[in-house]
């Protein structure tokens, strides 16, 4: 192919990110004031507490830092957006938690941008990636296929890491392929930046770092030994830059060491209980091949990486080298999920426990982390998991609250599907909390989220 001009290397960039960008902002207040992603309220509260109290200490763990940093600039924005037009008179005017509706959906949508911004800005991240790695049909295929990939537009819609942590993990690839073809110090900043911005934004991200080392081997192959000393230390200071990175993106990681570290076996223990998020027990990698088949890659996109992975090896061998230092690693980890840890205590997974926090009603029980149960409020609800932190609210009835006859089976622990777009949200349902429930899950509209509750809870549908 011909060598673009400096228009084209701007413009194929450009055209791409716009092709990105437009379906992500395309119904991006979607449900709305429903929030139906168990996971965002997780963030949104956080970032709420945060500019309220005028502070950066988000005072949580289970993610690191950066994307509250990023939400709450956006929503200093919006506060002063709100205040300029009158909704708002101060911060504390900000409703400090959420549950299945907001009262202030034009939060959600500023917040929503920001994750729809960065999942945009991985396409044409992904073409440079890719024109360099191979040539810019490679990076323009790549590119657009990530632009118009339905799973990545779902999930750029909403207000989680998913999304932004692609961003970072890209950044670091683009950096890792410098250092494969030149060795140069650029490529090792790039990379470390991008891993430190990955780690900082979702602490398993942080083995991309590995293609780093895998570039450097690569870059020896052809260097020979005398180059040995030089790559060795640009590849020391490179690990160094990039935990520097993710401390200036996490501080409080070590100015609350205390609760950085209890947040960190809190979700060692997530992982170890193997009733991580959709994909539970040991070693689930069965559950993995189904979710790229279904959602992830789809059969075209499985099919095409099992015809052309094997040519890719034998033709482009450093290439695949890079590509797969970081996949396999991260993939292994994941796998690797349902693993029992000799002596940690069986617990929720972070994802999954956030989704039952989300989606129950237990705010009956007499237990002291909670307070008193609210007029109206049966008592007689189950007692909260040692997870429940902050009260849920109470149903506006007792028969609503109230645990399910004996007749009724236990469905399992909790947990909870990938939600899907299947059209305009539906009207939610009045009346008891199983009448509700069956009458949402047969609703062929709206976001079906398929949630399965311990014995004693009640769907937060009827809510």
């Amino acid at each position: 192919m011909r060598t673009p001009s400096r228009r084209d290397a701007w413009l194929a960039p450009l055209l791409i990110f716009a092709l990105a960008l437009a379906p992500r902002l395309w119904a991006l207040g979607w449900g709305l004031p429903y929030v139906e992603h168990p996971d965002e309220p997780a963030l949104v509260e956080t970032v709420v507490r945060m500019v309220r109290d005028g502070s950066l200490n988000p005072r949580t763990f289970l993610y690191p830092s950066l994307s509250y940093y990023l939400l709450a600039a956006a929503a200093r924005l919006h506060l002063a957006w709100g205040e300029s037009v009158g909704l708002y008179g101060s911060a504390q005017d900000l409703v400090a938690r959420t549950y299945t509706f907001t009262t202030q959906p034009q939060l959600y949508l500023w917040l929503r941008a920001v994750t729809a911004l960065l999942g945009a800005l991985t396409a044409p991240l992904l073409y440079l990636l890719g024109s360099q790695m191979f040539d810019r049909r490679a990076g323009l295929l790549a590119a657009a296929a990530l632009a118009l990939s339905r799973f990545h537009i779902e999930h750029s819609h909403y207000i989680t890491t998913d999304a932004p942590t692609g961003l970072w993990v890209t950044l670091a690839l683009l950096g890792a392929w410098d250092v494969a073809r030149r060795g140069s110090w650029r490529g090792y900043l790039i990379g470390a930046l991008g891993t430190g911005l990955a780690a900082g934004t979702k602490y398993n991200a942080g083995v991309v770092g590995l293609a780093l080392a895998a570039a450097a081997l690569v870059y020896l192959r052809d260097a020979g030994r005398p180059a040995i000393p030089r790559q060795a230390g640009r590849l020391m200071a490179a690990g160094l830059l990039s935990g520097l990175v993710f401390l200036i993106a996490t501080p409080y990681a070590i100015l609350d060491m205390p609760a950085f570290l209890g947040a960190l076996r809190f979700n060692a223990a997530h992982y170890a209980s193997g009733e991580h998020g959709d994909f539970t027990g040991a070693w689930p990698f069965g559950q993995y091949a189904a979710f790229y088949w279904a959602d992830g890659l789809m059969p075209a996109g499985c099919l095409l990486l099992l015809a052309g992975l094997p040519a890719l090896a034998r033709r482009r061998g450093a290439q695949t080298a890079v590509l797969l230092s970081a996949i396999l690693p991260m993939q292994l980890r994941r796998g690797s999920d349902g693993r029992r840890v000799a002596g940690s205590a069986p617990a929720r997974s972070g994802r999954s426990s956030s989704a039952s926090r989300r989606s129950s009603c237990s705010p009956c029980s007499s237990s002291p982390r909670r307070p008193p149960a609210r007029p109206g409020c049966s008592a007689t609800g189950p007692k909260p998991t040692a997870w429940s932190r902050s009260p849920r609210p109470c149903a506006p009835s007792p028969a609503a609250c109230s645990p399910p006859s004996s007749s009724t089976p236990s469905s399992g622990p909790a947990t909870r599907r990938s939600p899907r777009y299947r059209g305009s949200p539906p009207t939610r349902p009045t009346g008891t909390a199983p009448a509700a429930t069956a009458s949402w899950r047969s609703t062929p509209t709206g976001m079906a989220h398929r949630i399965r509750t311990p014995t004693g809870r009640c769907s937060a549908t009827a809510i």
